[in-house]
């Protein structure tokens, strides 16, 4: 701590509340402050940003001498503006998030694959792709990335041995980043590594033979007597089979798809060209009509994108897909989530001691909500209920009493949550009327 003319200036570490953090492609950046006591008739602040950081000046003899002055009531406006400004920062306020996003579990050699970024909120992105943290560009022969203002689609086609490794999405908005990364592990088909040959050997030698491959993951090996008529048909069944099927990468919703929240899914067939994509819902083809739905289909692939998701969005989504007579299809469930909501709301009750009294609470919501009671116990403290002597708490929520007395009588709360949004909460009181 330093003495100066007017006032005591004083750093503030960057754990205090006047401090900002930033998050970038060049890591986080850390923010500190120094704070003075201004004297009466004058108050400046100014910044200056450094690269290691973020400076607030608030010393009389720092100031710009040009500064108009100030009123206290104005000062502190300021000082509590700033101090708002970085509690949001640290909580996380300046960081888009992203919806998680997967390489198929069985990406190989020869194979198209892609992924979607999709931030949850915003629009105007501008998204970079990072392979094992350099930045890749379309040039090279087999990737091709394809952004939409709401979302970035990575395509490789067809994968390497090279493709291998950390793929990172990174996205920018109005001064707010967010990132994502996920692996992709490109596995390879068996090659010869020891191979076996015809032997001739004489009845009682010892004799050996090799046989080993390489591949990723590692192959078995394994020996068996050719039957020559079985593999024939085995073959003949697998080309009826899959002859005029494309396959297609599969694709799911985010596990915790809530209300309000934007999704994508992406779909894309594994071989194939000039492709032509029909999506649909419990069996009934998509409108874009809907306001929040959208369709964006490039040759290679399809998105669908909801944005805002509703209630009325929960259903079984196919993507069909054709191409020169080959055809092929994939269905995922949608389950949107949706916080609770009141269908029976508890209220204040009289009861004469010695009857029975049931009281009513309980919500919707998707998941089903669950339903507590507690009794406020003096000061601030609940005590959590459960079914016990005098009362019982039905699976519906109800609390119901055999006989009410005296010692019933309170403050009780019923709970109701489903863990999507925030809790709901009604206090209501219980007068025992009579001994």
């Amino acid at each position: 701590m330093t003495s100066g003319e007017g006032g005591v200036v004083r750093e503030v570490p960057v754990s205090s509340a006047v401090t900002r953090h930033r998050h970038g492609g060049d890591g986080e950046t850390a923010a500190w402050g120094v704070l003075a006591r201004p004297r009466d008739d004058e108050f400046a602040v100014s910044f200056r940003e450094r690269r290691a950081g973020t400076r607030l000046l608030a010393h009389p003899e720092l100031a710009d001498r040009n500064c108009p002055k100030m009123d206290v009531l104005t000062r502190n406006m300021i000082i509590l503006v700033l101090l708002l400004e970085a509690i949001v920062n640290i909580a996380g306020g300046n960081k888009l998030k992203i919806q998680p996003f997967h390489f198929p579990s069985d990406s190989s050699i020869g194979k198209r694959v892609s992924v979607t970024c999709t931030p949850l909120t915003g629009e105007k992105m501008e998204f970079k792709w990072l392979h094992n943290g350099q930045e890749m560009v379309s040039r090279r022969q087999n990737i091709n990335i394809a952004s939409l203002p709401m979302l970035s689609n990575l395509i490789i086609d067809p994968l390497t041995s090279e493709d291998s490794g950390n793929y990172t999405c990174v996205v920018s908005a109005r001064g707010l980043t967010g990132s994502f990364t996920t692996m992709l592990d490109v596995l390879s088909p068996p090659s010869w590594s020891y191979f076996p040959s015809d032997t001739d050997a004489s009845s009682g030698d010892l004799l050996l033979l090799n046989c080993k491959g390489i591949g990723k993951p590692q192959p078995v090996v394994t020996w068996y007597k050719i039957q020559v008529i079985h593999i024939v048909i085995s073959q003949v069944l697998s080309a009826v089979v899959d002859g005029n099927s494309l396959q297609i990468q599969p694709f799911t919703f985010p596990p915790k798809s809530a209300i309000g929240k934007r999704v994508s899914v992406t779909c894309t067939p594994l071989t194939g060209e000039k492709m032509e994509f029909k999506w649909l819902r419990n069996g009934q083809e998509l409108s874009m009509k809907k306001p929040n739905i959208e369709i964006s289909s490039l040759p290679r692939l399809s998105n669908l994108i909801i944005d805002p998701l509703t209630s009325e969005d929960s259903g079984n989504y196919t993507c069909v897909v054709s191409t020169r007579g080959l055809i092929g299809s994939y269905t995922t469930q949608l389950d949107v989530l949706v916080p609770p909501s009141w269908s029976l709301l508890p209220s204040d009750t009289d009861a004469s001691s010695g009857e029975s009294l049931m009281m009513n609470c309980n919500g919707n919501g998707r998941p089903d909500p669950i339903v507590t009671w507690s009794k406020m116990q003096g000061g601030n403290s609940d005590f959590i209920l459960t079914s016990g002597t005098g009362y019982v708490i039905f699976s519906n929520g109800s609390l119901y009493f055999e006989s009410i007395s005296k010692e019933n009588e309170g403050v009780y709360k019923c709970n109701v949550s489903n863990g999507i949004g925030n809790s709901l909460g009604k206090d209501v009181m219980l007068k025992v009327i009579g001994k």
